[in-house]
């Protein structure tokens, strides 16, 4: 990513009232009539920049600097501490949902109740006005409604279709990609092959 950029981003979300601790951080320089300075340290392959980033943040957290860094550096939350009392707002929060339990038959019911009706456009009859105009936007060649292809055309396509099909490869592949990518045992195979 581009470190300007960043940096910008960073003083876009703190402008805009992000809650982040580093965006409150760029408030307050913000608001002092200062800006964040932005120093590149070096240029490195993505993988070493992670450890370069760990390794940097461990120098200044141990020279006693308070970091606006939410984690050790590198990839993903390693090192991330949350406090008890984020932990019990994350709590609370989830608390009453139905995270890896079913609802009651009475929750259920409320859903259901709450769900009958016209709330799309589902069962919804439509005036004759809407159903012409709905009708005259779709006539013509657009998206190929209403397009007659040539006896000639038809006849090729589908002897294309049908040679390619024919071929045992593709359809190991397609009955592979029927089976959710799994490949099918040899006997299993060689049935279907049989049967074809």
């Amino acid at each position: 990513m581009d470190p300007s950029r960043r940096r910008r981003q960073h003083i876009r979300l703190a402008e805009l009232g992000s809650k982040r601790y580093c965006h409150n951080w760029i408030k307050g320089l913000l608001v002092a009539g200062l800006r964040p300075e932005l120093q590149i340290v070096g240029s490195f392959a993505l993988s070493a920049a992670f450890d370069e980033e760990a390794r940097i943040v461990r120098l200044y957290r141990k020279l006693g600097a308070n970091l606006t860094n939410l984690t050790d550096g590198g990839i993903g939350t390693l090192g991330c501490r949350v406090s008890d009392e984020t932990r019990q707002k994350i709590s609370n929060s989830l608390k009453g949902r139905y995270i890896g339990r079913r609802p009651t038959l009475e929750t259920c019911k409320k859903i259901s109740e709450s769900k009958i009706g016209n709330k799309s456009c589902v069962g919804r009859v439509m005036s004759a006005e809407t159903r012409k105009k709905i009708s005259m936007s779709s006539k013509g060649h657009k998206r190929g409604l209403g397009i007659r292809m040539s006896d000639s055309f038809r006849r090729k396509t589908r002897d294309r279709m049908l040679k390619f099909w024919s071929d045992p490869i593709n359809y190991q592949k397609r009955q592979a990609a029927m089976n959710g990518g799994k490949r099918m045992k040899k006997m299993k195979r060689e049935g279907v092959a049989y049967a074809k």
